[in-house]
């Protein structure tokens, strides 16, 4: 079955990762912006993007994989220098038809600077509707979702464009049930894809057949440290031996993906 999954670190995978990706069906990914290191300047950071957008879609070209890009400004990223251009180049960029989201875009500490930044570039689209990926880490980082879907709400986006890439299992259905839309890391460092049937299973059960039918995707959740070329194809066999049917899945793993991203 063909996956496509919708976040991807491209510094986490070597060649022979996307040529092991390939074979296992993974046919489409999201490569997310993020910050892979400290950027001294402005240019440093639009540098790294047009990466993403050259070198990195045409690696996974090669692996026959259609690799598209998120593009955002994550807080460890922004420049250390000022960037009075940064958001306008940005916005540029993601009128390439290789940009199909806005991110990774997250808050990493709770101060003023980060949140403004967070709603500056949920506001850039508001006119594209493109789906926009969040992910948070650390101590607070329940608190700091909700907080985040508040303000994306306020901000005029509708739910179900604003993708979560979760691993915690009980926020994935809070989300769900308020209308975001989740990506369920399935990756080893987050849920464990063997156990995706029982995870799927237990969402089901709680939000009912709707709860999960088109805003739940799977992902692998590839980074650093953390990538696992056979994340996809596992959760797919343990959806299989959970009893879900052959749409269901396809839903989940590929299709759900396709739509929101690509309008597919």
């Amino acid at each position: 079955m063909k996956c496509f999954d919708p976040y991807l670190k491209a510094d986490a995978l070597q060649d022979s990762d996307l040529a092991n990706l390939a074979y296992f069906g993974v046919a489409q990914v999201i490569l997310v912006s993020h910050a892979p290191r400290t950027f001294a300047r402005e240019g440093d950071l639009i540098a790294y993007w047009e990466d993403l957008l050259e070198r990195e879609v045409a690696r996974f070209e090669r692996h026959n994989i259609t690799a598209r890009v998120a593009l955002g400004v994550h807080p460890g990223a922004f420049p250390r220098r000022t960037a009075p251009g940064l958001l306008r180049r940005l916005s540029v960029l993601m009128e390439d038809e290789r940009v199909v989201a806005l991110g990774e875009i997250t808050v990493t500490e709770d101060a003023r600077e980060q949140w403004s930044l967070l709603e500056k570039q949920a506001t850039l689209t508001l006119e594209s509707n493109f789906p926009i990926l969040i992910r948070v880490t650390g101590d607070l980082k329940i608190n700091t979702t909700y907080k985040i879907a508040n303000k994306l709400i306020r901000s005029g986006i509708s739910p179900s464009r604003a993708c979560f890439c979760l691993e915690d299992l009980s926020l994935a259905e809070t989300m769900l049930a308020d209308g975001f839309s989740v990506l369920l890391s399935v990756g080893p460092l987050d849920l464990d894809a063997r156990e995706t049937g029982t995870h799927v299973a237990t969402l089901r059960d709680a939000l009912g057949e709707d709860g999960v039918g088109e805003r739940l995707m799977l992902t692998s959740g590839a980074r650093d440290g953390a990538s696992d070329v056979l994340a996809m194809a596992r959760a797919v066999q343990s959806l299989e031996r959970a009893g879900f049917t052959a749409a269901q899945i396809a839903r989940w793993s590929y299709e759900n993906a396709m739509r929101c991203f690509l309008g597919a």
